[in-house]
Formats: structure tokens, C-alpha cells, sequence
């Protein structure tokens, strides 16, 4: 896999070691097929082997904000829960991805790899892909920002 330098420069400034990785590579890929096997989504061996990049990482956004990829989170998910965040977005299918912290914003991964967050009724678009959703989320780049409906208001 080809890692894009932006990516790398954002992995290696957050003490991420390539040598390492290669070596947790197969494990990671691994656990990440396992924890997601529940849902229904088009996992292929491209999108784990990005997601394995960040393995239970966290990235740090600002001085007090990080992106965490919590791999213990995955398994917290239901099926169901999984088809209202679609719903939410307006997409198909979406798996966990990672959150971002503090201020509860969780990120999602939709069907087509492209890359959301969301919190209470606001939606936040990242990107067409995961390493350009991550390096948006990393430089606070928001391509589109959608307000729902809240309760009160239906």
C-alpha cells in the first residue's frame, strides 16, 4: 500500500514507527476483520490495511483535541445502531471508525469510504476517502456541514 506523505507526516509526528507497524501488520488486519465481521459492510483487504494504519491510535488535532481509533469501541456497535447512523447520513452502510475527543464527535466510515462525523443533530462531511477524511480531520478542514431536524423541531 501506498501511505500518502501527508499521512505519513501525520502518523510519524503522532510516534507512529513504519518497522513496527510492518511487523503488527498481519495482527492488526486481523483484529480489525474480526471486530467488524458482525456488520454489513464491503470490507476488502484495502480498506482494513488503511484502517490498520491507525491502529488504536490517537492523534493529536490540537492541545487539548485528539482522534482516538478505540478498536475496543467496534465491538460496542450493534447492526442496528449501525443502519441509523446510515440513515443519519444519508448513506447505506457505515462502521466505526474513530472518535474525537473531547467534544463526542464520532467518526464513521460510509460504503463508499467516505469519511463522517457526527454529534447530536449536526453532520460534519471529511472526505472521499479515509486518508483524505483523517488529513481533514487533522487540519480541521470541514468540507460540508449539514444541520438536522432535532426532535423538538419535528
Amino acid at each position: 500500500m501506498n501511505i500518502p506523505t501527508a499521512i505519513k507526516k501525520i502518523l510519524v509526528h503522532n510516534h507512529w514507527d513504519e518497522f513496527n507497524f510492518q511487523i503488527m501488520r498481519d495482527y492488526y488486519a486481523d483484529k480489525l476483520k474480526q471486530s467488524y465481521s458482525k456488520f454489513d459492510y464491503p470490507l476488502n483487504e484495502g480498506i482494513i490495511s488503511k484502517i490498520a494504519l491507525f491502529y488504536n491510535m490517537k492523534l493529536e488535532l490540537n492541545q487539548s483535541d485528539i482522534l482516538y481509533f478505540d478498536v475496543k469501541k467496534i465491538k460496542k456497535y450493534r447492526p442496528e445502531a449501525m443502519q441509523k447512523v446510515a440513515l443519519k447520513l444519508g448513506v447505506n452502510k457505515v462502521i466505526y471508525l474513530a472518535d474525537i475527543h473531547p467534544g463526542y464527535l464520532i467518526v464513521w466510515l460510509d460504503e463508499q469510504e467516505q469519511v463522517w462525523a457526527d454529534y447530536d443533530n449536526l453532520v460534519y462531511y471529511y472526505g472521499s476517502d479515509i486518508f483524505s477524511g483523517i488529513q481533514n480531520i487533522v487540519s480541521g478542514n470541514i468540507l460540508d456541514t449539514k444541520k438536522l431536524a432535532s426532535n423538538d423541531e419535528r
